[in-house]
């Protein structure tokens, strides 16, 4: 059986990013943001 992946840690620089708009769960946004802009940096900063 082939154990799930574990997402690697978000960007600090993104969860600074959301801590410093109010955002308390930064870290479980900045996941979502991640994987929402599929590798893309333009998509990410899009978002």
């Amino acid at each position: 059986m082939i154990a799930p992946s574990t997402p690697p840690d978000p960007d600090p620089a993104l969860v600074a990013r959301l801590r410093a708009a109010g955002c308390v769960f930064a870290e479980d946004e900045a996941a979502l943001l991640t994987e929402a802009a599929a590798g893309s940096q333009v998509e990410l900063e899009r978002l």
